[in-house]
Formats: C-alpha cells, structure tokens, sequence
C-alpha cells in the first residue's frame, strides 16, 4: 500500500521507453499512476505499450530522438522538484545496524509465531550471533569503498542493498545481473577493470561464479581485482519468492544447492584467496581484501546461508516499512500496558485487525 502511495505521489508527467521488454515491479505501478503518458522510441515503428498509457510512437533511433530533443531545449532547466522529493525520502530513512536487523528478525519470528497461534520457532530457525549475512558483507563493503572506485553488482541481493548503504558519489556503480547470472558478469568485469587504473570490485553470487569460472584463467587479470564471492550454496534468489515451504524440491530443481567452493580453482590461477564463515573472521580480513594497493586480483569467499540470507533481507524492508510515522505511532501504543492486556482477547485481537486494515492506506 506504501509504494502504491508514494509511487501515485511521485509519478511522473511523461514516461519516454526504447529498447526490449524488461520484468520490474515498477512498471506495474506505473501503470495505476494517473495523469501519466508514455512515449515509445521505435525505429521499426513496431506498436509497444508497456506502461498501457501510450500515446505517441517515434519512428527513429534513440539517439536521433534525444539530439533532436536536446537541440529543442537549449534554454530549458530542469526544476529538480522531483530530484528533490525523491532525495528527501531516501534521506528519510535511517537504516538499523545488522545487529539491530538480526535481532528484529527474531523478534519478527517469534511474533509471527505467536499471532498465528503457533509454535515459537527453534534456535535453529532463529539468526544466531555472528552470523554472516550477505547484508552484513555488502553494506561494509560500501561503507568502505575507496573514493574512485569501480563496483559491478551481478546479484539481485547486492543490487537492492548497496544502494541502501552507499554514499560516496566518486564510485562508479554498474549492475549486471547477466540473465540471472548465465551470461558472464565476471568476465564482464575483468575487462572493465583492464581498461581502468581504478580499484574494481565485483559481488557476486556462487552460481553466477562457477558458470563464468573459465574467465579466472584469461591472461592479464590485473592487481585492482577485488572479487566478493558470497557462497550461500545455491540461488537464493528462489528463496526469496518460493522457498523450500512452497517448493519443497526446490533445491533439487530450481535453487541448485551445491556445497563447492572456489578455494582451489583461484589459488591455481594466482589469486590471492579469503575466506569467511562468521562476522568476525570477515571483519578483521575485510580491509586487507579492499586495499587499492594489493599486487594480485584477490577473491575474498563467504560461506553463509540462502535461507537466513533472505530472513534478513525481508527482515530489513519489513523493517524500514515499520519506521514509518503512523507504524510508530502504532508500536508506541501496543507497547501501553492496558493495550498490551486488551489485544491478547479475542476481542481486542478483532479490534486491533479492523484499525490494521483501516490504516493501511497510511502506510
């Protein structure tokens, strides 16, 4: 219901689309939000409507289209309202430590346990301790990143957390996620980093990296090599919709859950190798892995885990929902003792639904 909102609050005037069709949440929101008209740019002249509000067709390439607009606009300024919207809302949000996350997300479990009148999950459902989240590796790393750098994001997870958590406007940031990591990012990404004095990082996923392993043996890898390899054994991006509850062969079939590591493949090209299983080995390793100065590529793997990874993922946006102005107003009242006592009633249990449901279209 919030990006239902904001998206209707934010939408643009115009939408100006070229090139193939593309899968994004966006679109579908997109197409609700009202007094909004696209163009599509086609220089076969072929009729596409993705957004379902078309009402011109351009019969060009895109480049002629944006010479020819650009040519038309010479005085024109942009007045940044938008810009201004759309940064004062990512201002607004105050991201929790991954401590905080870890024991939100428990907390999260054992209260969804507790509303559907089950069982409270076990301390092998719960995120323990020092666990080493794929959050926790991404979000250091932008934290850390040297000024001028070079970041390639081949995974759906890196490309939705990095931007959360870096600031630093001198890194070039590239996503390419390579049809779902069939289509060589990592080979990609060696020759960008060839053409750049740059210190180049790449995140990348363990399957993305082992279709694309051939590519540590070219010749001329160079020293700004930085590869961050999170090895959750399988695609967890699979969990993030399905899971083993929908699916429970989806390991098998859909996920391809594994248990190798690249230690011995990079270590036979003359990389030099790291690894972690738990926050702390990869914090005290985490500087020596992003140093500009290093003289060999390095691949620094992370063994953590495709089910707990996407715990936190959606623990996260859960939680940034929840920071919202109403839903705090909301958890400061269920915190009242009185309230506290009511709400564990049937009826206060039926009460307390109806208010949910009258709010949402608050948050």
């Amino acid at each position: 219901a919030s990006s239902v909102k904001l998206i209707r609050q934010l939408a643009p005037d115009l939408i100006i689309f070229w090139g193939g069709n593309f899968i994004s949440r966006l679109k579908v929101l997109l197409r609700g939000a009202p007094d909004c008209r696209s163009w599509v740019i086609n220089d076969t002249g072929e009729i596409m409507d993705p957004f379902q509000n078309l009402t011109a067709l351009f019969e060009c390439d895109d480049g002629y289209f944006f010479r020819y607009f650009a040519d038309q606009a010479v005085g024109c300024q942009n007045d940044g309202v938008i810009f201004r919207e759309v940064k004062a809302l990512c201002d607004s949000i105050n991201p929790p430590t991954m401590e905080q996350l870890r024991q939100r997300v428990n907390r999260y479990m054992i209260d969804d346990a507790k509303f559907k009148k089950l069982p409270p999950p076990d301390e092998s459902e719960l995120i323990p301790e020092g666990y080493l989240s794929s959050m926790l590796a991404i979000s250091e790393l932008s934290a850390r990143m040297p000024e001028n750098s070079l970041v390639h994001l081949s995974i759906l997870n890196s490309t939705r957390i990095f931007p959360m958590f870096h600031k630093d406007e001198t890194t070039a940031v590239y996503s390419n996620i390579g049809t779902d990591g069939i289509d060589g990012s990592m080979s990609t990404f060696f020759g960008q980093a060839y053409v750049t004095d740059r210190p180049c990082y790449l995140v990348i996923g363990d399957l993305s990296f082992f279709y694309d392993m051939n590519s540590i043996g070219m010749r001329n890898i160079r020293s700004n090599v930085h590869i961050l390899l999170i090895n959750n054994g399988g695609g967890a991006e699979f969990y993030f919709s399905m899971g083993p509850k929908l699916l429970p062969n989806i390991d098998l079939h859909i996920s391809a859950s594994h248990s190798q590591r690249a230690k011995e493949w990079v270590l036979a090209n003359n990389f030099r190798y790291m690894e972690a299983h738990n926050s702390q080995e990869f914090l005290d390793q985490i500087d020596a892995f992003m140093d500009p100065t290093a003289d060999r590529p390095v691949v620094f793997e992370l063994f953590t885990e495709k089910e707990r990874d996407i715990k936190m993922l959606k623990g996260f946006r859960r939680t940034i929902h929840i920071d919202s102005p109403v839903q705090r107003i909301i958890e400061q009242v269920k915190e009242i003792p009185a309230v506290k006592k009511a709400i564990e009633t049937p009826t206060g249990q039926s009460v307390k639904n109806k208010i949910k449901d009258s709010l949402k279209k608050f948050i």
